[in-house]
């Protein structure tokens, strides 16, 4: 018996296609309504299909997440939409990711344990992934994070770019690792204390979030599938609380840490800077110097919350120019 036939009878439940479950909805022995069911299900995915085939970015999608997953993507463009509507029905984008991701470091050997039924949980996949990140990423990005703290059991780092977040971040399904949505690491890299928790034996990650303000700073933690969690859900040893504590009491920015040149390369790296370049209509020959101005308006910002949070008195935040 091959191992598909084996599994086919451990996992009965998954064991169903599209035609059994029309099957089901036609209710009748003779099967009486399954053809009609057939046509419309593939007429309704023929239409979607052709109103969007003028949409290159729409075919492009299927496409690019097909080859992200490394699945066939030289089938009919209905073939591969049913394949990408099903799997975008089961799986989301980051736990496929992290699948890909756990299947690429064992065929290389680099997974701690290789014993795959070991592993029944999206969290035991990501653990493994996270130890074999944090061992190849360190020596890599050692100029891109603050470490903040590291001993034989944890590392605790403080991520200065994307590339710092997504790599120290990665098996997570944290939105500072978003790479469409790469604004969302700017947005908290710029506006607060933005700290991740590795565990060196298990992978098990969390990341600490701090708001910084003049007056106190709003504390949160988020788990590996980004849900928000109080302090004591957490699988963080309580000898790192004197850490924790030390690292919020600076109330300093992720970007504050940064000189202008460094801040403004992270700013173009989320697309920050272009997205305000982009709510400007005007195609004018000066939109390069307009560019320069948005840039030194970004270094004018960053100076301002850097002075903000070490002050006692609040100092006026500069005004954007028209």
């Amino acid at each position: 018996m091959s191992r598909i036939d084996t599994l086919k009878k451990q996992f009965p439940h998954l064991n169903i296609s599209l035609l059994d479950i029309l099957s089901e909805l036609d209710g009748t022995r003779s099967h009486k309504y399954l053809q009609l069911l057939c046509k419309v299900l593939s007429n309704s995915h023929n239409f979607e299909i052709k109103n969007n085939l003028d949409n290159v970015s729409y075919v492009n999608e299927i496409d690019d997440k097909l080859s992200s997953y490394q699945l066939d993507t030289k089938e009919p463009l209905n073939s591969k939409y049913v394949k990408f509507r099903i799997i975008e029905n089961f799986y989301n984008p980051s736990d496929m990711n992290t699948f890909i991701q756990f299947r690429e470091f064992n065929e290389r050997g680099l997974i701690q344990n290789p014993d795959l039924t070991k592993y029944s949980t999206m969290d035991d996949l990501m653990n493994a992934v996270s130890l074999c990140e944090i061992k190849q990423i360190e020596k890599e990005l050692e100029n891109e994070v603050i470490k903040e703290f590291e001993d034989e059991r944890w590392l605790i780092v403080r991520p200065l770019s994307f590339q710092s977040s997504l790599r120290y971040g990665a098996a997570t399904k944290w939105c500072t690792t978003f790479k469409r949505e790469k604004d969302y690491f700017f947005k908290y890299f710029h506006r607060g204390s933005l700290v991740y928790f590795l565990n060196k034996e298990t992978g098990y990650k969390v990341a600490l979030y701090g708001e910084c303000s003049h007056k106190l700073v709003d504390i949160s933690f988020w788990n590996q599938q980004d849900n928000r969690c109080d302090f004591f859900e957490v699988e963080i040893d309580e000898y790192l609380l004197p850490e924790i504590k030390r690292i919020i009491s600076t109330n300093k920015t992720n970007s504050s840490f940064l000189p202008k040149e460094k801040l403004f390369k992270v700013a173009e790296e989320c697309n920050f800077l272009y997205r305000l370049m982009d709510n400007d209509r005007d195609s004018s020959p000066n939109i390069l110097e307009r560019y320069v101005n948005i840039s030194q308006e970004a270094h004018e910002l960053s100076e301002y919350h850097a002075r903000s949070l070490t002050e006692i008195i609040p100092v006026p935040p500069p005004t954007m120019r028209a």
